[in-house]
């Protein structure tokens, strides 16, 4: 795959996880030079694949690797008691900022004071929870409205996990956004497209209608430089609209 990778690609933003890592997947910090790298424990694959990875082997990680990523987000779980049990060890053990993660969940279960301490204490916070789920707009809306109230009074930084979403990402003003969705034309060899504000990815039947391109008979390394300066554009756009910046998963 690397070979197939456009030469002098740089990436401003990405985001690597732990769990990959950890399972030897092929990252997009090996294939393409990454300015700014974002790590995520990446919890739900944890929970939910099964995987045998733990606190401790997260923070030995983070000792050891420390200089290659810029942030570093906290490994959370389903409970807030252990989310900030292993917030706490890995400040202690690693002594750097580590990025607090506060779930929908942990609104739901109105711990309204603890992610308020947070926003006091840090001035870069996650959000997570939505992803995958069912919610209707206007309970996520009052999760978001709940947080930016926050934020009106401490003006933390915000990063949401698994992001596609254009409405809510143009109504609230994240620091930061990550999903693998939009590396979606990568892995399925169609190509993307920017058009009035918005991200698409198209198939071979649509890029010929819409954009008289037969994707079906480019090279795939082609393929790959049009999907990188679609979602390029399409960074540059909601960088200034508010300062979103868009991290992406792997290659």
């Amino acid at each position: 795959m690397a070979s197939q990778i456009p030469e002098n690609v740089v990436i401003e933003y990405g985001l690597v996880s732990f769990a990959d890592v950890c399972n030897k997947k092929t990252l997009i910090s090996d294939t393409v030079k990454v300015n700014d790298l974002f790590l995520d424990s990446w919890w739900f694959a944890i929970r939910t694949r099964w995987l045998k990875l733990s606190i401790i082997d997260y923070a030995k990680y983070v000792q050891k690797h420390w200089n290659t990523y810029n942030v570093i987000a906290n490994m959370d779980t389903n409970s807030i008691e252990e989310t900030i049990e292993n917030q706490e060890f890995l400040e202690k053990e690693t002594g750097k900022y580590i990025l607090p993660v506060y779930h929908w969940e942990d609104f739901v279960k109105w711990d309204y004071k603890w992610f308020e301490e947070f926003c006091e204490k840090y001035n870069y916070i996650g959000l997570w929870g939505i992803a995958g789920s069912h919610y209707k707009k206007e309970f996520i809306e009052k999760y978001f409205n709940f947080c930016f109230t926050i934020w009106k009074k401490y003006k933390t930084k915000f990063h949401w996990f698994w992001v596609t979403s254009d409405y809510f990402l143009k109504k609230y003003p994240f620091y930061s956004v990550d999903s693998t969705s939009w590396l979606s034309g990568l892995r399925f060899m169609t190509v993307d497209y920017f058009k009035q504000w918005k991200l698409y990815s198209m198939n071979a039947g649509e890029c010929r209608k819409l954009l008289w391109i037969d994707i079906a008979k480019l090279p795939r390394a082609e393929k790959v430089r049009r999907s990188l300066d679609a979602r390029k554009k399409y960074n540059e756009y909601m960088t200034k609209l508010h300062q979103a910046k868009w991290m992406e998963y792997r290659l």
